[in-house]
């Protein structure tokens, strides 16, 4: 995308995402955005309707973890 600078890692498919595929942070920090409730197939990167933790890492860096299964973040 232009301006994308991240680094994209998938859960490998719908079926482990649907049995709770675990997603942890890749370093510590503190929760500063929580986005629940999208709807969890969304495939396509159109719009901004996606399931999100935004974690401020003890760095100052951002990370943002995106396209969460609906109602799984905790």
């Amino acid at each position: 995308y232009d301006g994308h600078r991240g680094i994209d890692i998938d859960v490998p498919s719908f079926r482990q995402m649907d049995a709770d595929f675990p997603v942890l942070a890749v370093a510590p920090g503190v929760v500063i955005r929580v986005v629940d409730g999208f709807a969890d197939r969304n495939t396509s990167c159109v719009s901004n309707d996606a399931n999100v933790v935004q974690i401020r890492q003890d760095d100052c860096s951002l990370a943002l973890y995106a396209h969460f299964k609906r109602n799984s973040i905790r």
